[in-house]
């Protein structure tokens, strides 16, 4: 079985492994079924989980697994609870 990779990729990836300066270009990338490849690795990439980009810096350990793996889209123990307020009598 092939490992899915959006058709984008290689030529965003080849331009940003070519660019010679400081601030290298940051590839965004919406297609969270992708899977993260060897030619991703020490690049910043943006994840969009539905709302915003996630920043995510690719490491070896990630190679293998998908995009969407890495840019949660749901928020997780943020749910405070409210004290009743007391009637008075």
């Amino acid at each position: 079985m092939r490992e899915f990779v959006d058709k984008s990729f290689s030529k965003k990836v080849t331009a940003v492994r070519s660019f010679k300066g400081f601030n290298k270009p940051v590839l965004k990338i919406f297609s969270r079924a992708s899977v993260v490849t060897t030619a991703f690795l020490d690049l910043h990439v943006d994840i969009f989980n539905g709302k915003k980009f996630i920043r995510v810096r690719i490491l070896p350990a990630m190679v293998g697994h998908k995009f969407g793996e890495f840019a949660f889209t749901r928020r997780m123990g943020l749910s405070i609870h409210k004290e009743k307020s007391k009637k008075k009598s």
